[in-house]
């Protein structure tokens, strides 16, 4: 297959596959659902897959895929640029070995995770039985019998 089987072009990227705020609800089960579909649907069309990452953060919404092999790479970039997916228009390329899709959590995500954090420290704190107390207290040695 030429130069579809070298290694790095077995990489491709998908843009505008999902929005941060869709995934707002409940962000475990959205990005679950979304790997789970997307990745049946292109390994079907495309060929196997052998990894399948969500730049969850990403504004741009996006996704990388590694396939098995270079013409499965070549087969999603025929299948999905340009296809709509969600009322948006999905781009898919080949990954450029250089940019870094990894966004990290706004100021606004990390404070609610700092109080969640918070929250669950306190919840644990409330919920030490009245025992534990007890044990954390020094034995007396036999020799103070």
């Amino acid at each position: 297959d030429g130069v579809k089987e070298i290694k790095g072009f077995r990489i491709v990227i998908l843009k505008h596959m999902f929005t941060p705020l869709e995934a707002k609800p409940d962000r475990d089960k959205f990005f679950d659902e979304l790997k789970e579909e997307v990745g049946a649907e292109i390994e079907k069309k495309c060929g196997e897959i052998e990894k399948f990452t969500v730049f969850e953060n990403n504004p741009d919404g996006v996704i990388a895929i590694k396939f098995q092999n270079g013409s499965s790479a070549h087969k999603c970039i025929e299948t999905m640029d340009g296809r709509f997916f969600g009322q948006r228009k999905i781009e898919c390329f080949y990954f450029d070995g250089k940019t870094n899709y990894k966004v990290g959590a706004s100021e606004e995500e990390e404070r609610e995770r700092a109080k969640e954090y918070e929250k669950w420290l306190m919840a644990e704190q409330q919920e030490e039985p009245a025992g534990e107390k007890e044990k954390e207290q020094p034995m007396a040695s036999a020799s103070q019998k």
